[in-house]
């Protein structure tokens, strides 16, 4: 995959970042993954894009409050076991 640098204003970073639901997800991600495709049903199924975004802020504010699973706690959880 080629990568490229795009230019944003402030404003629009802060706007991608009400997306961000980890330290790790890159914008690329937030776009790919979340914004294209509530853009691409608003006009199809308003709907089903007004859930996508519901379900984006719940997860939020659950990551927000501490509710969630470190990666730690799933590998063992699971029994994934360490990469060699």
């Amino acid at each position: 995959m080629a990568i490229t640098t795009i230019k944003v204003s402030e404003e629009t970073k802060a706007w991608l970042d009400l997306f961000r639901e980890s330290i790790g997800e890159s914008y690329d991600e937030i776009l790919m993954r979340k914004i294209i495709p509530i853009a691409k049903l608003a006009s199809k199924n308003p709907e089903e894009s007004q859930t996508l975004m519901k379900q984006i802020e719940s997860r939020r504010k659950r990551i927000t409050k501490g509710n969630f699973y470190s990666k730690e706690v799933l590998k063992k959880k699971f029994n994934i076991p360490e990469p060699q």
